[in-house]
């Protein structure tokens, strides 16, 4: 017999799956947590969807003012619009109607939003939140290069359909599984998938694991999509960029010798078609400490440090954060920016 355990103080707690209390459980999951939609690519590093907007209208129809409400609204690294719909296994709805229900919603979405519509969302949500949305941006996304870029990203991938389809639930029940996996391969510009998020809790109810699994994105299905087109950079493309801008490569030339000096790192490359970007770091534990981007900036991710040693001391981090305040170069170099994230001494 299979079970689920939990490792706690050299001991095993037995987990028991249970459905969630309802619905609106899920939705405040996921919107508060959509590391568990988003980490669960197969194949895909971990990524971060950004949510835009929860219970977002959408119009249906063309005389008529018909209007439906999409459950979450996210948006990934790459500007690809997210359709998430939430039901619990025991809605009958799951089996067909949410299908009609959400295919009905992405034909409308790609007409009839436009970038900015989602862009005033975010900033809406942000202002509600209390963030500067480029800064969020900016520390969610490794390879985010500028708002503006961001955006017309967003624009395009509307244009061309570029969406993403997510049906979600506790159970995803058969009759699903195959209309998603069919619907994967036969769309190409749009990702269709069903997200099996199960909850475990122990006898008492105190403890709880989430564990989601994808279904629908087959090697097919993901070798017919793709990436968004974007440019492969390495070292040497970097310095390249570089000299085209007529920008001091001393800055990166410093960081390439530091990397090497410390041969366990692992390198990251970001894609961006115009601009490049470049880190070293841990990528097992999701460290990367800087981000280095070729319009001039050097950035101090300091989200990446919260949870390594010494900089899980907010003491340490403060520190940090008082010996980079005021310098506005990076190691003296005119036309290089030093800037850190918004997570400095939190």
């Amino acid at each position: 017999m299979s079970g689920v355990f939990l490792r706690q103080d050299g001991t095993l707690v037995r987990m028991r799956e249970a459905p969630y209390e309802s619905e609106a459980v899920l939705q405040e999951l996921l919107e508060h947590h959509p590391e568990v939609l988003a980490g669960g690519e197969p194949g895909d590093a971990p990524a971060a969807w950004l949510l835009v907007k929860r219970e977002a209208h959408v119009a249906l129809g063309d005389d008529e003012p018909l209007r439906g409400m999409l459950d979450h609204l996210f948006l990934d690294a790459d500007g690809v619009p997210t359709l998430v719909e939430v039901k619990r296994s025991s809605d009958t709805r799951i089996r067909r109607e949410v299908v009609g229900q959400l295919l009905d919603y992405a034909a409308n979405a790609n007409i009839r939003w436009s970038a900015e519509t989602l862009r005033t969302w975010f900033e809406e949500r942000c202002s509600e939140c209390r963030q500067d949305p480029e800064e969020l941006l900016r520390r969610s996304f490794p390879s985010f290069e500028g708002t503006e870029a961001y955006w017309e990203r967003v624009h395009t991938n509307l244009g061309a359909g570029k969406l993403r389809i997510v049906f979600v639930a506790d159970a995803i029940p058969s009759p699903l599984r195959r209309i998603v996996e069919f619907l994967n391969r036969q769309m190409s510009a749009t990702a269709v998938l069903a997200i099996e998020v199960k909850q475990y809790v122990d006898a008492d109810g105190a403890q709880q694991l989430i564990v989601p699994q994808v279904i629908g994105q087959t090697e097919v299905a993901r070798a017919a999509k793709g990436r968004t087109p974007g440019r492969r950079w390495d070292r040497a493309a970097l310095l390249v960029r570089l000299r085209e801008q007529g920008r001091d490569p001393t800055p990166l030339q410093r960081l390439f010798d530091w990397a090497d000096a410390h041969g366990e790192l692992d390198d990251y490359y970001g894609s961006g078609t115009r601009d490049g970007s470049w880190s070293a770091g841990r990528a097992a534990s999701g460290l990367w400490p800087f981000m280095l981007y070729t319009y001039g900036r050097v950035e101090i991710q300091f989200q990446y440090l919260l949870s390594h040693p010494p900089f899980d001391d907010p003491a340490r981090r403060g520190e940090l954060h008082a010996r980079l305040d005021g310098l506005d170069q990076f190691i003296g170099v005119v036309d290089w920016v030093l800037a850190t994230t918004a997570a400095s001494a939190g």
